[in-house]
């Protein structure tokens, strides 16, 4: 049975669900982190890459070229990330207005705030050059 509860947070009502669609919501919730950490592996190969093409491949080939790659791949690596948080977040709200967990602040703001910096700092690195 769905018994509704006021949310202390939001005061919206919060539905109470039977055991199996909890785990449900719990599995969606999980492969969710799981999909994040994902995009933030591929962010960090590809700024991580971007860097290394400037750093490391500047012999091989034209240097305007080897650094406007080194961009493409920085901001590309950041823009990935950035769309992958937003469509976490999206899921993440859907299912938390039903299940009410969700990942903590202290957790996903340094995250983001060092995939940010870290793409910044590349930059610089790539431009400085």
């Amino acid at each position: 049975m769905k018994n509704e509860q006021s949310d202390q947070k939001t005061d919206k009502p919060k539905l109470e669900l039977d055991v199996s669609t909890q785990l449900a919501c719990e599995r969606t919730f999980l492969a969710n982190e799981r999909t994040l950490i994902a995009w933030l592996r591929t962010a960090i190969a590809l700024v991580s890459a971007g860097l290394g093409v400037v750093k490391f491949l500047d012999a091989k080939g034209p240097y305007y070229l080897m650094k406007i790659l080194g961009i493409l791949l920085v901001i590309t690596g950041e823009l990935s990330y950035i769309f992958a948080y937003k469509k976490y977040k999206a899921l993440n709200d859907s299912v938390c207005n039903i299940q009410g967990s969700s990942s903590p602040a202290w957790i996903m703001f340094p995250l983001n705030i060092t995939v940010l910096l870290m793409s910044i700092i590349s930059l610089l690195v790539i431009f400085d050059n």
